[in-house]
């Protein structure tokens, strides 16, 4: 079983030396590491060729954002495995060894693995991704004491940033939506992979310590207009709506008090636009689920 790991990075050199350095520490050492550079100006670039040169490197004129960036990534990855790692955590010597023992059961097309928080390497910043009635996905044990991972259920798909995916089963279908820049991605996948048949496992071994946020900030405008994007693609896409009016009320009562503090304490309209065009941009989309 040969695996292939994926890092996307913008302008985060320092950060990806560290997740590059934990890589080559591995108790089962991926086959090949692959970098997608969207477009980095701080001299990445210059320290890949300098410090990792057998890493291959995908050098983007402009950044694509994730999930164009991860099928750049894929569609070059030679392994059976994908695995994704951000360049914003450190991974534990035994992270990819526990990211593919789970794909010996057959039934298995992706695994979650567990990001710790940089703050509190004690805490888990997420173990997977989970959704409500309202198709709302939330983090996994989030901010949950590690002691709790030991005997926890399986999350509904893994968050990107440690996943683990069957190659074939990926491409086949389509691999991150490209309507989406960031955030949600990893959402919309697990779902068309278990409409698909596959399961998610939980790889609770499979630790990494994660600087939540290091791209784009964890609390930015940009993150709020991308968050907000990419749940109205989800509503959108999936008509969760059109679910009854229990679903809807719920939908409402969970996402718009979320805009009115945008709007009111931020002044930021933002969010509720990009909402809008993501509403449209998953509808658009819906033909091909």
């Amino acid at each position: 079983m040969r695996s292939s790991v994926v890092i996307v990075t913008y302008n985060g050199r320092d950060r990806l030396a560290r997740a590059l350095e934990s890589l080559e520490l591995q108790t089962r050492r991926p086959d090949e590491v692959i970098v997608v550079d969207n477009a980095s100006t701080d001299g990445t670039l210059e320290m890949l060729r300098n410090q990792h040169p057998d890493v291959v490197v995908l050098e983007q004129d402009e950044n694509l954002g994730f999930g164009r960036a991860v099928n750049c990534g894929v569609a070059a990855a030679t392994g059976d495995i994908l695995v994704l790692v951000n360049n914003d955590m450190v991974c534990e010597p035994g992270f990819v060894e526990a990211m593919l023992r789970p794909f010996d059961r057959p039934g298995v097309g992706m695994v979650a693995g567990v990001l710790l928080q940089e703050a509190d390497p004690s805490r888990i910043d997420t173990a997977g991704l989970v959704f409500d009635r309202t198709m709302r996905a939330w983090e996994h044990l989030g901010d949950r004491p590690i002691v709790e991972l030991d005997g926890a259920p399986a999350p509904a798909g893994p968050c990107g940033g440690a996943a683990a995916y069957r190659t074939d089963a990926f491409r086949a279908l389509g691999g991150f939506d490209e309507a989406i820049f960031a955030y949600w991605e990893d959402a919309d996948l697990a779902i068309r992979m278990r409409a698909a048949g596959w399961d998610c496992a939980l790889a609770a071994d499979a630790r990494a310590v994660h600087a939540h946020g290091a791209t784009t900030g964890a609390t930015t405008p940009r993150m709020r207009e991308l968050d907000a994007f990419g749940r109205g693609f989800i509503v959108g896409r999936y008509g969760v709506m059109r679910r009854g009016p229990a679903t809807a009320a719920s939908t409402v009562a969970l996402d718009w008090p979320v805009f009115a503090v945008h709007a009111l304490a931020r002044r930021e309209l933002e969010p509720l636009r990009a909402r809008r065009r993501g509403v449209r941009a998953g509808k658009i989309g819906r033909a091909h689920v």
